[in-house]
Formats: structure tokens, C-alpha cells, sequence
């Protein structure tokens, strides 16, 4: 992975619970499809401690 992978957003912020991503310049389809990918995840984990993580 490189820094390139990150991406960019106009802001960031970040606490001890949650990360929240202000202006992101991702695309509308990959940030779906990944928010798709973690519900997939999440509905097919057996382990809560996997859901809460996830």
C-alpha cells in the first residue's frame, strides 16, 4: 500500500469511537460497494466481537 491508496477529504475527525470522513473525494460506486462489503461482513460474522469491530 502506498499514500496514494488513502485517497483525500477536505476533513477528518476522529474520536475514540468513531472516524468520520468530511468532503471525501472517493467515488459515490466504490464507497457504496464498500459499505455493502462490511453489511456482508457484519450479517456473516458469528463473532460479536467481529460485528462490533466491524
Amino acid at each position: 500500500a502506498s499514500l496514494e491508496d488513502l485517497g483525500s477529504a477536505g476533513r477528518v475527525v476522529i474520536s475514540k469511537d468513531d472516524t468520520t470522513v468530511v468532503e471525501g473525494a472517493g467515488k459515490k460506486a466504490d464507497i457504496e460497494a464498500r459499505v455493502a462489503q462490511i453489511r456482508a461482513e457484519i450479517e456473516n460474522s458469528t463473532s460479536d466481537y467481529d460485528r462490533e469491530k466491524l
